[in-house]
């Protein structure tokens, strides 16, 4: 019994260890760990800047989702978008390539 004790004490220090250690991780509201993509060289654009295949996506995007920010890297040539959902109001960042296929 004492095994089973010491064990059980020693399974949840070692949970609480690793998320004090983990504290500066990017986390979301229900707890769920949450990384973004890298700052880069992305510059905040109109939609008037983009390709045509690039605008009709974000503007497929437009229709289901609030748009926040467009931004564009010359030396990466992608999109980053940033949308929201219209319910949930939760923010979400997508890449596309000159086609306008999302990166992954």
């Amino acid at each position: 019994m004492k095994k089973l004790f010491f064990a059980a004490i020693a399974a949840v220090m070692s949970v609480s260890a690793f998320a004090v250690s983990n504290q500066n991780m990017p986390s979301t509201q229900n707890g769920v760990c949450s990384m973004q993509a890298q700052e880069g060289d992305f510059k905040e654009v109109p939609i008037d800047s983009l390709n045509e295949k690039v605008k009709l996506v974000v503007a497929e995007l437009g229709q289901s989702q609030s748009l926040l920010k467009l931004e564009y890297s010359v030396s990466k040539k992608q999109t980053r978008v940033t949308v929201a959902n219209k319910e949930t109001k939760e923010a979400k960042i997508i890449i596309l390539d000159e086609e306008g296929k999302p990166v992954v």
